[in-house]
């Protein structure tokens, strides 16, 4: 995929098979999703305020961009859901963990 600017991406589908959280972590990188579809709640909070969560639902699809240090969630509830990511090559060294707990849910 080009994104704006001219720069080409790796898009990874993710096809959802079972309820689940997918993410809990932050890159230092932005990092770009688009929900093909499906309705997953999406839990963003800034690294330096896990606390300081923002829930976001996404029913009739949408373009979701992860900032730089944004930790990042996604629920799943649904099998069948389907969202792509569009990232660079993938760097382990780049994944920070930082859990993000759904202020409606136990998980």
């Amino acid at each position: 995929m080009t994104m704006p600017g001219g720069s080409l991406r790796r898009v990874t589908s993710l096809a959802i098979k079972q309820s689940g959280v997918l993410g809990n972590h932050y890159h230092n990188h932005p990092e770009y999703f688009s929900v093909l579809s499906g309705n997953p709640t999406v839990l963003t909070a800034p690294r330096e305020d896990p606390d300081s969560i923002t829930v976001r639902n996404y029913p009739d699809g949408g373009h979701i961009v992860m900032q730089p240090g944004e930790a990042h969630a996604f629920h799943f509830d649904e099998p069948g859901e389907l969202i792509s990511s569009m990232d660079g090559a993938f760097d382990p060294n780049d994944m920070h963990p930082l859990p993000l707990k759904h202020p409606d849910k136990q998980q």
